[in-house]
């Protein structure tokens, strides 16, 4: 498995730790089928115009809409948004959820179950993607 992690000044280790370690165990699980993109295990500024990935979704902290919409990003308020080949999260605990959702886009539900029933953790939320028609429920 090859993994990498983008890390900036400032950022928290719990946030990375969660992805770091449910990408790992699905690497172990997967016998290194694991590919993972540009993960931000919080959404921050840094991560997202360093990337070029301006007007792209995204979400982060709720303290931190502002500083991601003033990069450029369309912030939607989820635990996880993957808009292609920019998945992020929305804090530690989604950290969880992003990383087994890499894992079961990537490499399919039965390793993601694995990874899951290993850590204990039953994902939560629905992983946000820019396709469907708009709700009209408000």
């Amino acid at each position: 498995m090859h993994a990498q992690i983008v890390l900036f000044d400032g950022f928290d280790p719990l946030d990375v730790i969660a992805p770091y370690e449910v990408l790992s165990a699905g690497g172990a699980a997967s016998d290194g089928a694991v590919r993972v993109e540009l993960v931000s295990a919080e959404g921050r500024r840094e991560v997202i115009s360093g990337t070029g990935d301006l007007g792209r979704h995204a979400t982060t902290h709720h303290l931190g809409p502002d500083a991601l919409e003033a990069a450029g990003a369309h912030v939607v308020r989820a635990r996880v948004v993957d808009d292609g080949g920019l998945v992020t999260g929305a804090g530690v605990t989604s950290g969880l959820d992003l990383g087994l959702h890499l894992l079961e886009r990537d490499v399919g539900p039965k390793v993601a179950l694995a990874v899951e029933e290993l850590f204990a953790y039953e994902r939560r939320g629905v992983v946000w993607r820019n396709h469907g028609p708009e709700p009209s429920l408000r």
